[in-house]
């Protein structure tokens, strides 16, 4: 539950921030979350009254009619009562807490259901390429800027985030003219990009025979040499390579970003990614107290196409593990990677037509499914038998991958002989299905 705190202007929109880390929506109504009330755990309380009585304010309802109230009556997660400042008077007892809105609006908490919130408050530490034109020569004075804050040896990594990378292209030796000496990334806001200069891919280490990884592309030259750009899981190669903040580092940056994220009204989220490293930082929160919302996490399928007992027994384990609190600390949810974005360059999301040029015209790439079919569907078969749900990224962006994926589950049921009263597949962010349908992200 949200309530505002002070009046608003008619429109307060948030400023662009990092795509798959930072929160991105305009809220209409400016909310501030609710001062922490005591009890709110407790069971009902033994004589009947409430713990928390609002009144005087103006309690958005969301039922089928959109009403609003004046007041609302709550103990623990119960909502006791909705309607007028005196149908509260009987709920109203020795203990109870009665806030006075003063004509305040209070809103129904909202959840955010693909964030990356440790990732987001990581970044904060870095150089902040947000609103820079994704130019080399707009780029070289703000990296510029940030290597003089910190300096560093060859081997200390320069890490540039929140690069608006949509049609921006790269190779290593372009990034070397705004750096040389140091290892630098530019991390595309979009969470699936990375370029590095020459030094940061001497220290990465992949070459012409290195593997695309599971999931992932490295951009290659025609010989097949890596020219410094990554998508996907790929980003995983350079990322690995630079030295992460402490469990306690990240969950005191976490903290803090969940705190501005309920000035803005969200009560529950789901993170997206969830690795052991950050298994651990929401484990940290919890345990410390400061966990101020309740989160559910995705457990990161590391390959689609590995669909062994082995494979699911590890996933089971790490969601059971993940299930520390069922009001505020849970898992049961995996997160495979379907496929990549639709974004130049990487263009990665798997289509059912080509990519076009910039002239317009059809080009052989028709992008790339990140898993074998078959595999995927016993992978998901199994999971599903463990009564885990599976959250495809980037949530089957590309009409092929989510064509693929709905018909390998509705081809399992069909072999089953069974009539499935749920997919166990959740999309909070499908963008296309086919050509001529509509969608909502």
């Amino acid at each position: 539950m949200v309530v505002s705190s002070y009046s608003c202007p008619r429109r307060h929109p948030l400023g662009k921030e990092r795509g798959m880390t930072a929160l991105r929506t305009t809220v209409a109504a400016c909310v501030a979350l609710l001062a922490s009330c005591p009890g709110l755990n407790s069971a009902h309380s033994s004589e009947g009254k409430a713990e928390v009585v609002l009144r005087n304010g103006k309690i958005y309802t969301a039922d089928s009619t959109r009403s609003i109230a004046q007041a609302i009556a709550f103990t623990g997660n119960t909502i006791l009562a909705v309607g007028h400042d005196e149908d509260m008077v009987p709920l109203i007892g020795a203990k109870t807490q009665t806030v006075d809105l003063q004509g305040k609006l209070v809103l129904p908490g909202m959840i955010d259901t693909h964030i990356h919130p440790i990732f987001g408050a990581v970044d904060r530490l870095k150089c902040s390429l947000a609103g820079v034109p994704a130019r080399i020569d707009a780029l070289k004075p703000a990296i510029h800027a940030c290597l003089a804050k910190e300096p560093g040896g060859p081997d200390k990594w320069v890490e540039a985030v929140q690069l608006d990378n949509y049609g921006f292209s790269s190779m290593a030796r372009d990034l070397d003219s705004i750096e040389s000496a140091r290892p630098l990334v530019l991390e595309g806001n979009d969470g699936h990009t990375a370029w590095v200069n020459s030094r940061g891919l001497e220290l990465v280490g992949v070459a012409a025979a290195t593997p695309d990884p599971p999931g992932g592309k490295i951009a290659r030259d025609a010989s097949g040499a890596p020219i410094g750009a990554f998508f996907d899981n790929a980003t995983a190669l350079v990322l690995d390579k630079i030295p992460e903040p402490s469990v306690e580092e990240r969950a005191a940056l976490t903290a803090g970003e969940l705190k501005n994220m309920s000035a803005y009204g969200l009560t529950s989220l789901m993170d997206a990614y969830v690795t052991p490293a950050e298994a651990a930082v929401w484990r940290r929160l919890y345990e410390s107290g400061k966990l101020s919302m309740r989160v559910r996490t995705a457990i990161y399928v590391e390959d689609p196409n590995d669909d062994s007992d082995q494979s699911v027994a590890r996933l089971i384990a790490a969601s059971k593990a993940g299930d520390v609190d069922p009001n505020f600390l849970r898992a049961g949810v995996v997160k495979v990677f379907a496929d990549g974005v639709m974004e130049y360059p990487a263009q990665t999301a798997a289509l059912l037509s080509p990519y076009l040029d910039a002239d317009g015209n059809p080009t052989k790439n028709v992008g790339e499914l990140y898993f074998d079919p078959q595999r995927f569907s016993r992978l998901v078969a199994k999971i599903d038998a463990a009564g885990l749900a599976v959250h495809p990224m980037p949530l089957a962006i590309g009409p092929c991958a989510r064509a693929s994926m709905l018909s390998r589950m509705l081809a399992k049921q069909m072999e089953s002989g069974t009539t499935a009263t749920r997919l166990p597949i959740c999309s909070s962010l499908i963008r296309a299905i086919f050509p001529g349908s509509r969608s909502s992200a």
